[in-house]
């Protein structure tokens, strides 16, 4: 019974129709022809009334012919086509016979398509039918798709569509009383299984999830109405009505306002025949299924249309009239032509190309056209062309490096283009100039990844030429080639790579170890593409290497970069919280803990949840940041963004400061900027240096020396340090990589002879005289150059069906046009020589005329709408900026006597100096009249004119207005017009001493008053102009400068001040030096040094300009200067600049106005002590200032206040100023400033500010003022900086501090001598050895430099003696200099001093008893001994020649020493292995010493011992090892410790006899 009832139930909630089961699921009965009428119609513009838009309609007639069971076929007829263009909804469609003629002979012809149950299948339609008109086809097809399920009224399944396999939600209701069935079908076309779209310009962005949850800059959606009636039996789609919706913002989609394109279709049944037996067509062939198929859409640029007919005549044609008309342009043309031929070049082919390359390439101005167009052209065939020129070396090496550069970044990625890259690859691979190789690899990998990035079928073939390349430079050790490759690897980003890659990571393999830092740096950053696409896989490899302890931190510190880029959560940022509370590197500490407090505020979308486990991860590390206290010797990561929700963007600021040896200036930087914008994130430019080695090239005295010494003897020491490991040189100098978009692009390194070349040339009087020379010659020749650069810098396109059967594409298009046009000639005499000397210079005269023309242009097009080779009907913005800078000058440079005189001719028309324009306008062209473009602003304006000049009151001529004159409309609702009125304002400066006058003339209107968003902001017309108009009456201005004597009597005015008697009020800062506010006038007692006069030459002879002379009066303790200003005119008004520099306090002011009366700015700055701390101290007054002064004075008050906040400053209390700034610094410590800053409304005070250098607090500034002055500031501060990177080790009898710092006590064993310090590199320059004789307890200092080696011992007179390669030193003379060497050795004081930094040892003292060792700068982390690394990492102090940590001081002592292997005479010690029979984890084990011990030599006794600890690795002790196999045993220190014990070592040994021992 229960049964029966839930069978009833569930009938009854089915339906009554459907449980009769009738069957809805349309079709078309064989025999029968339905007719149907069509219409379409598409729009774009914004969704308002009353603004411009542009579309398209289609109206026709539909046969769908039953012939053949489930493939009926579809033909239309009596096709009208018209467009849109005017406001909505006032202005109506018109009829375009053109487009209607090129459409209609194309849809006459018919189509078959399979069709069953509602389901349109495969397509068959004619070879000769365009894919334009196949796809309008697919637009009816698409309103025939139908999903019925029977029992259901409402469901969601995916359906087939035009736009692809979409998300679709059905509604079906049953009209029984008409014997109807309503359906209405909502499509999601955002949400498709497979989408049918194509996207260009995108590949280096990534998509930002986070963006696209809240957010969607794009949405589609489509909603369809079916009526399906019963006909004889057979359900029949009678009416069919679809509305399509593409919206689109760059903007927040709530409140950024949107853009959007409307179609409307309506399909209507009128009546339905018998089918006619007429044969069918024939030809047909299966075109696909209802998926629009894209055709030739890339090739047609959406800002021109225009016919084909011959491409190579109009490539030419184009080509011709640009360089002919090249220096006569109309602004804008230049780019429209470009672009036009590059629209052309696109659909020629590689034969055609490269017959215009024959015609043209041996005329200069063509040929470079023709090389700036291939790399636009984005095409297969420009690509193939490329390579053929290549293989045929028809291009030189500049050539080839900018086109393949550009080329391979720009083309589309294609499997064709990437098999025609490998064979350019292969050519420049053997090319001698490096550059164009580099090039090659980088530009290759780059292609890859845009190919990989758009293809699922991406193959893995592709990444073989690096791979290969990589493997090839690894076998021969090549390490340049290498890091090529790894760059090359990482610009592909793929994770197929990373087996590659993991060979050269640490943990990775066994022998990473061993290779160069930078190479496994390299191999590390090659990582950061592939975890764009692939963060998972990339976290887990970095990590684990990460954690690896042995790994050098520099590598770490990349590797963790490479970590926080992954976006890791908070296991892994935990973990590495964790791992940093124990982290031994203070390097890596810094970095990490920086980087996380940088990322944890930020407010970028792609970084919420990294923002959120960065500050989880904080908190495990708040044990930790008194460890790494701000310090500029540490490495760290700074990090600032702002984004906008409003605008849904934003930008990031990265810098990274990688440090390794505690040096001041880090020896590499990397700047980065990051970009987010339409739902994607960006690294728009990255930029890297790297200078290890170049300051120690810098400093070299003597640049022509080479640095190869004769170390032998060095050499023979080093072999008695047991198992000794030299750091490997770092050859590279100076290296830089620039990335563009994540993708790196140049990268090059300097070795050190480029260095010294560059040094030479520029650095040495040689050098710059050459180049002098040759500037001379240049200008004695004279020349003309005209050069033009068009650059299509960007062109991202998105194109996407419709139901209409068109695309409509969303374009941004950005184009950089520069040009220059000059011509010099000149006259110098007299010539200059050949063996041209500095003093040559100034007894010549050189007569130059110049004149030339700059021109900068920049063209941004933003477009939406429908893009066809047909029709075009979109929504364009188009925003100019363009700057023209001329010049014509002549001039008169007399150097002998000191006379300069410049003329510069004004032009005599109105120029357009600068111009900066957006308009956005709705557009529609077709083929049929290309030339005749229909255009509407969107927002419709009409100008009102206003002008004002606040220097004339009379008013431009009606002729100087610009007006643009649009009917105004009433807004009414009936008229829904929304023109509106714009005031046009032109604001005029007289510049009449220069001859012009400058004037902004400039308006705004948009679609804001509207909706006050975004995007209606930009929607509208803007423009300011700045036009430079000739002042009538004026011929030419003159510049004239004369110097030195003769500069009184080049003055027209003389001007006098009386004595000041200056209020209290007036003196402000002054009032401590009387001197200066009641100061006489210079020009009263001193001559002028310099007089200039700069004069509008008139044909009315009235004067016109202004004169400057400047004064100056110096002695040892003062120093005078002043600045006046003043019209040839009226010498009442003036601009009067003075300056007082005393020893410690330099004073100055700026006073302008009558008499420099009006107003008045001052400022000094101090340096003195307060309680005998140094202190510096700028304070700046100022009074009554011009308006647009003081609205610049407080926005830099503001930007100083958000600084401020922002770097750690506190608010003080206090007195607040109105008209003066104060910044004061108090050195409180040497590392740590208290630093106070007072503003207008506020103060901020920092209490221990961090310097980057140690501050001179011992001693006062005051006791030499004499001879230091305020202008020595900088000065000092580069030689503190250079003092601070140096490091200081000493050496005592009992103890001994470090390079960085950290003290050891240890006993240094007798008659052994002991490295001290030592370079520690393949070559070492220098090695300090002292020894301790067992006689007399003197200590011996022994010191080789290159070739030289230094002896230092105390003599029986208590002297110190000096022996210089066995010849003794200083018993005449106190100085001992070698010019050639660089070597200066002196006596003072009862110490020896030794100066050598050309070897990086600056200096070294002794006095018998403590060794003081300090080197240079460069040598930091190349150094090793009991004095360490000198590289600020104080946990690898006692690292032993192996370069493994000692367990103790005493171990890490006998390290160090010199112990002969074998020795024939008067040896008492030898290192050996030691073995212990231990209970190890519970196991009886026999272990052996991982060190050799120091013990007694047979025949020798143990005098005396000493404790230290040792590691020993264990073996079960039944495993067979004698301590001979053991020593026999290789790479023994890289075996674990299995445990440490304390053994005994001897320190001195009694020999029974002084026999050989063996």
């Amino acid at each position: 019974m229960m049964r029966n009832l839930i069978l009833l139930l569930l009938f009854v909630l089915s339906g009554l129709p459907w449980s009769q089961q009738v069957n809805y699921e349309p079709g078309f009965q064989v025999g029968q022809k339905y007719v149907y009428n069509y219409e379409s119609i598409l729009l774009s513009g914004l969704p308002e009334k009353g603004l411009g838009r542009t579309g398209i309609s289609l109206r026709s007639k539909v046969e769908i012919s039953g012939r053949k069971l489930k493939f009926p076929a579809m033909k239309m007829g009596s096709v009208v086509v018209a467009d849109y263009n005017g406001k909505w909804p006032k202005d109506t469609f018109v009829n375009s016979p053109e487009l209607t003629q090129a459409l209609e002979s194309q849809l006459a012809q018919s189509i078959k398509f399979q069709y069953s149950n509602g389901h349109v299948g495969d397509i068959y339609a004619p070879e000769s039918m365009s894919e334009n008109a196949l796809n309008i086809y697919k637009g009816i097809l698409n309103m025939l798709e139908v999903t019925i399920r029977k029992a259901q009224s409402t469901y969601s399944l995916s359906e087939t569509g035009i736009s692809g396999r979409c998300n679709t939600t059905y509604f079906i209701r049953e009209d029984q009383k008409y014997n109807l069935v309503h359906i209405t079908k909502s499509k999601d076309l955002n949400n498709c299984k497979e989408s049918v779209q194509m996207n260009t310009g995108f590949a280096y962005a990534v998509k930002c999830k986070e963006c696209k949850q809240p957010n969607r800059n794009s949405r589609s959606t489509s909603t369809s109405t079916y009526k399906i009636k019963i006909s004889k039996g057979e359900p029949l789609i009678i009416y069919a009505e679809v509305q399509e919706i593409h919206q689109f913002t760059p903007f927040n989609e709530l409140t950024g306002g949107e853009a959007v394109t409307q179609v409307w279709q309506k399909l209507e049944l009128t009546y339905i025949q018998k089918a006619s037996s007429e044969n069918q067509e024939t030809g047909f062939r299966n075109r696909g299924n209802l998926f629009y198929h894209f055709g030739n859409e890339l090739f047609q640029m959406p800002v021109h249309l225009f016919e084909i007919q011959n491409i190579e005549s109009q490539i030419a044609e184009v080509m011709e009239y640009l360089v002919v008309h090249m220096e006569n342009l109309v602004p804008g043309e230049m780019s429209s032509k470009f672009l036009q031929l590059v629209q052309l070049f696109r659909m020629a082919n590689v034969i055609t190309i490269d017959s215009v390359w024959k015609k043209y390439a041996d005329q200069t101005s063509y040929r470079n056209l023709f090389l700036d167009i291939i790399p636009a052209v984005a095409s297969i065939e420009a690509i193939r062309f490329l390579r053929l020129k290549i293989d045929q070396q028809e291009l030189n090496a500049w050539e080839a490096f900018q086109t393949v550069l550009l080329s391979l970044h720009f083309c589309t990625a294609t499997q064709e283009a990437v098999d025609e890259a490998k064979l350019i690859l292969k050519n420049t691979q053997s090319h001698p100039w490096d550059i164009l190789r580099i090039t090659g690899f980088l530009a290759y990998g780059s292609l890859v990844y845009k190919h990989c990035a758009k293809s699922v079928n991406c193959s893995e073939s592709s990444l073989q030429p690096l791979h290969d390349f990589l493997a090839e430079a690894s076998h021969m050790g090549d390490e340049e080639g290498m890091i090529l490759a790894l760059k090359s690897i990482g610009n592909a980003g793929h994770l197929a790579s990373l087996k590659q890659i993991k060979k050269f990571l640490p943990g990775y393999s066994s022998g990473t170890s061993d290779l160069p830092i930078r190479i496994q740096i390299a191999a590390a950053l090659s990582l950061r593409n592939i975890g764009k696409r692939n963060s998972k896989e990339v976290q887990e490899i970095a990590i684990y290497a990460f954690l690896e302890p042995n790994v050098p931190p520099q590598v770490r510190i990349v590797l963790s970069l490479v970590i926080f880029e992954t976006i890791p959560g908070v296991p892994v940022l935990a973990t590495m919280a964790n791992t940093m509370l124990k982290e031994r590197s203070l390097q890596v500490a810094s970095f990490v803990f920086s980087q996380m407090k940088a990322l944890g505020r930020s407010s970028a979308p792609e970084h919420r949840s990294l923002a959120l486990a960065c500050r989880l991860a904080l908190r495990i590390l708040k044990p930790m940041p008194h460890k790494i206290n701000f310090s500029f010797k540490l490495s760290r990561s700074y990090y600032w963004d702002s984004f906008s929700e409003l605008l849904m963007a934003g930008f990031a600021l990265k810098y990274y400061s990688l440090n390794k040896a505690g040096s001041t200036l880090p020896p590499e930087i990397i700047i980065a900027l990051k970009a987010n914008f339409l739902g994607n994130t960006a690294d728009i430019l990255e930029f890297e240096m790297h200078t290890q080695e170049m300051l120690a090239t810098i400093l070299k005295k003597n640049l022509s020396r080479s640095d190869s010494y004769r170390v032998d003897d060095i050499k023979d020491f080093i072999k008695m340090l047991p198992d000794w490991k030299a750091i490997p040189s770092d050859k590279s100098h100076i290296s830089l990589y620039l990335k563009l978009f994540g993708q790196e692009i140049f990268w090059y390194e300097f070795d050190k002879h480029a260095i010294r070349m560059a040094i030479q040339a520029f650095g040495q009087s040689e050098g710059r005289l050459q180049i002098m020379k040759k500037i001379l010659d240049s200008l004695q020749n004279g020349c003309h150059k005209s050069w033009v650069k068009p650059l299509l810098f960007s062109e991202i396109r998105t194109i996407m069906p419709t139901s209409f059967g068109l695309p409509i594409e969303r374009s941004f298009y950005f184009i950089s046009v520069t040009s220059l046009v000059g011509n010099v000639q000149s006259q110098i005499s007299p010539v200059s020589s050949a063996n041209f000397r500095l003093v040559d210079l100034f007894n010549m005269n050189i007569e130059m005329h110049l004149k030339a023309n700059l021109s900068i242009e920049e063209h941004i097009i933003a477009v939406m709408g429908v893009n066809t080779h047909l029709l075009q009907a979109v929504i364009e913005v188009y925003a100019r900026m363009q700057a023209d800078i001329p010049l014509d000058m002549t001039s008169s440079l007399d150097f002998k006597a000191q006379s300069f005189k410049f003329v510069f001719l004004p032009s005599i028309h109105d120029a357009e100096f600068a111009y900066i324009s957006s308009k956005t306008n709705a557009i529609t062209r077709n083929i049929g009249a290309p030339s005749s473009t229909r255009m509407t602003p969107v927002v419709g304006f009409y100008f009102r004119d206003s002008y004002q000049d606040p220097f004339n009151s009379t008013s431009a001529s009606e002729d100087q207005r610009i007006k643009r004159v649009t009917p105004a409309l009433d807004i009414s609702e009936g008229n829904a017009s929304r023109d509106i009125i714009s005031p046009l304002k032109t604001v005029c400066y007289n510049m009449s001493t220069l001859g012009f006058q400058l004037c902004f003339l400039h308006t705004s209107i948009s679609a804001a008053y509207i909706k006050p968003v975004p995007l209606y902001h930009v929607i509208g017309e803007h423009f300011i102009i700045v036009t430079v108009r000739p002042e009538p009456g004026i011929q030419k201005v003159q510049v004239a400068i004369q110097m030195g004597p003769e500069a009184p009597a080049k003055m027209v005015q003389v001007v006098h001040f009386g004595a000041e008697n200056s209020s209290s009020e007036e003196k402000g800062t002054f009032e401590e030096l009387e001197d200066m506010d009641k100061h006489m006038f210079l020009g009263d007692t001193l001559p002028p040094t310099v007089t200039a006069i700069a004069r509008a030459i008139r044909t009315d002879n009235k004067e016109q300009g202004f004169q400057v002379t400047g004064y100056i009066n110096s002695n040892r303790s003062k120093v005078d200067l002043q600045l006046v200003v003043v019209p040839l005119t009226d010498v009442k008004w003036k601009v009067c600049a003075d300056a007082t520099v005393l020893p410690l306090k330099t004073k100055g002011r700026l006073r302008w106005g009558m008499d420099c009366k009006n107003y008045k700015i001052e400022a000094q700055a101090t340096v003195g002590q307060v309680t005998k701390k140094p202190v510096i101290q700028v304070k700046i007054d100022w009074g009554r200032l011009p308006l647009m002064l003081e609205t610049v004075f407080k926005k830099i008050f503001k930007y100083i206040s958000e600084i401020a906040w922002a770097s750690g400053f506190s608010e003080a209390q206090g007195e607040r100023t109105s008209h003066q700034a104060i910044f004061q610094a108090v050195a409180t410590s040497s590392r740590t400033i208290h630093t106070v800053i007072k503003i207008p409304e506020v103060n901020f005070y920092y209490s221990t500010f961090p310097v980057p250098f140690a501050l001179p607090v011992e001693s006062s500034p005051v006791t030499n003022t004499s001879t230091m002055a305020v202008w020595n500031f900088l000065s000092e501060i580069a030689f503190l900086i250079k003092k601070e990177d140096e490091a200081q080790c000493e050496v005592s009898e009992t103890a001994w501090k470090t390079f960085d710092g950290m003290e050891f006590k240890c006993f240094h064993p007798h008659d052994h001598e002991l490295v001290v310090a030592k370079d520690c590199r393949v070559a070492p320059k220098f090695v300090v050895l002292t020894k301790k004789e067992f006689t007399n307890s003197t200590r011996k200092v022994s010191l080789f430099l290159g070739k030289r080696r230094i002896a230092i011992y105390p003599a029986s007179s208590s002297n110190l003696c000096v022996i210089l390669d066995d010849t003794p030193l200083l018993t005449n003379e106190g100085v001992y200099e070698d010019k050639e060497d660089y070597i200066n050795i002196y006596q003072q004081n009862g110490s020896i001093t030794i100066l050598a930094s050309e070897f990086g040892l600056e200096e070294l003292v002794y006095d018998g008893k403590i060794l003081k060792i300090t080197i240079s700068s460069w040598m930091r982390e190349k150094t090793c001994g009991i004095c360490g690394k000198a590289n600020w990492e104080v946990q690898d102090e006692l690292e032993m020649p192996n370069q493994k940590q000692a367990h103790d001081c005493t171990a890490f002592f006998h390290a160090w020493l010199l112990v002969k292997k074998n020795c024939d005479k008067g040896c008492k010690m030898q290192r050996k292995y030691e073995f212990l029979d231990l209970v190890v984890k519970g196991e009886e084990s026999t272990c052996f010493s991982t060190e050799p011990v120091l013990k007694c030599r047979k025949g020798c006794r143990s005098a005396e011992t000493t404790r230290l600890n040792i590691g020993f690795h264990c073996f079960p002790r039944d495993f067979s090892m004698s301590l001979a196999q053991w020593e026999d045993t290789r790479d023994k220190q890289t075996l674990a410790e299995d445990t440490v014990e304390a053994i005994d070592a001897d320190i001195n040994c009694t020999c029974l006899s002084d026999r050989p021992l063996v």
